[in-house]
């Protein structure tokens, strides 16, 4: 019988309850940070990873609190009334699509791959938020409707997002503000 909340195989704090508390806390701030603006995988993935368990398993596993978090966003901003409604049903189809073809193409993926392909994507998206953030602040002054660039960035940015979730929030406020 297990004493330890989970076992990986590694510990980061020394002692598993304390990694525990870890998990717990990266998940409230990463929800936090996901339901504002996204990036919040950037805490979570690194931290499962580092508790051993493989990078495809803590890749998928951050899709269960991002759909949660999503959720409770969009009831919370559905009931302050901000609503995008017609935007989002038009974009949500070729993002559907990108997401089914990217998370199978993620199944593809070795693990010995996969870490250093996460690695690589937190940190490019670590210099593109630091070297020119404000891009992703400037929403529009008024809904346009999505052109077919829009419907194609929608595809690719599903297909990030399927492939791996960590950041997808950016490009989707890129695709949304755009």
């Amino acid at each position: 019988m297990p004493t330890a909340p989970f076992e990986f195989g590694v510990s980061l704090l020394g002692n598993p309850w304390l990694d525990l508390v870890l998990v717990l806390v990266v998940g409230v701030a990463a929800g936090v940070i996901n339901t504002m603006a996204g990036g919040g995988s950037f805490l979570v993935l690194p931290v499962l990873i580092g508790l051993g368990l493989p990078a495809g398993l803590a890749n998928g596993t951050t899709r269960l609190a991002v759909l949660s978090q999503s959720v409770a966003g969009l009831a919370t901003f559905h009931r302050r009334g901000v609503r995008a409604h017609a935007l989002s049903v038009r974009l949500a189809s070729p993002m559907i699509a990108g997401a089914l073809l990217g998370a199978w193409l993620a199944t593809l993926i070795d693990d010995r791959l996969f870490r250093p392909l996460i690695g690589a994507v937190l940190l490019a998206w670590a210099v593109i938020l630091l070297v020119k953030p404000d891009r992703f602040l400037r929403p529009p002054d008024a809904e346009r409707e999505p052109k077919l660039a829009a419907h194609l960035f929608a595809v690719v940015v599903g297909i990030y997002g399927g492939f791996l979730q960590a950041g997808v929030g950016f490009p989707l406020i890129a695709l949304l503000t755009g």
